[in-house]
């Protein structure tokens, strides 16, 4: 399960006339750039308190809620973000790996599907949708998807990882054998690929 944590800035356009002028710009700074969530949460409800109209202050702090593994906080915001911008693959993506992380597979794979259709090439969320289905045990959908992740990005190595684990549960050790070392390729220090690969050669 992979999340998009990407901050996004925020529009003065709309605050301006509302945040008094002394007040707008950290908040607006923390809520839309500092790496500790814990400010980007502070800013983020600063601004909301001001003006709750802005989908990226909801994704932003729906993203630093997830990041803490606040998890109905961040389905919240994530739900409050699409409601202003319905049209938001990344929300319906990130709100897809809070359902994950709370063992709802089925809500995840319906907003992972809602990402895909919104951006057919949001490699994430073809992954994620991967990873919901391999939980679920529909392990034929689930390498269609990692599949899918591939193509759009064949440098992706969490996705060659999962791709593997699919073929080893089908018992096709030789094929995840090398889609682990692919993946090992592209990220040498992949913990997880090391320890599949190893695992794999000791069925062996």
């Amino acid at each position: 399960m992979t999340i998009s944590r990407q901050f996004r800035l925020v529009s003065l356009v709309a605050l301006l006339s509302i945040v008094p002028a002394d007040g707008w710009a950290d908040a607006l700074s923390d809520c839309g750039r500092s790496q500790d969530h814990d400010v980007v949460i502070r800013g983020c409800s600063e601004l909301i308190g001001k003006n709750p109209a802005n989908a990226n202050v909801y994704y932003n702090r729906g993203t630093s809620y997830l990041a803490k593994g606040l998890l109905d906080l961040a389905i919240a915001d994530f739900g409050w973000a699409i409601e202003r911008n319905p049209k938001d693959a990344e929300s319906y993506n990130n709100r897809g790996s809070a359902y994950m992380r709370k063992g709802q597979y089925e809500r995840a794979l319906k907003d992972y599907a809602r990402a895909i259709e919104l951006n057919p090439k949001h490699v994430l969320a073809w992954n994620n949708r991967g990873e919901a289905y391999e939980l679920l045990k529909k392990l034929d959908l689930a390498l269609e998807d990692y599949s899918k992740s591939i193509v759009l990005n064949p440098k992706y190595a969490r996705a060659w990882k999962n791709r593997g684990d699919i073929y080893a549960a089908q018992g096709n050790k030789e094929r995840a054998a090398v889609e682990y070392r692919k993946a090992l390729e592209l990220d040498p220090g992949y913990k997880f690929a090391q320890e599949a690969l190893k695992r794999l050669s000791s069925e062996q």
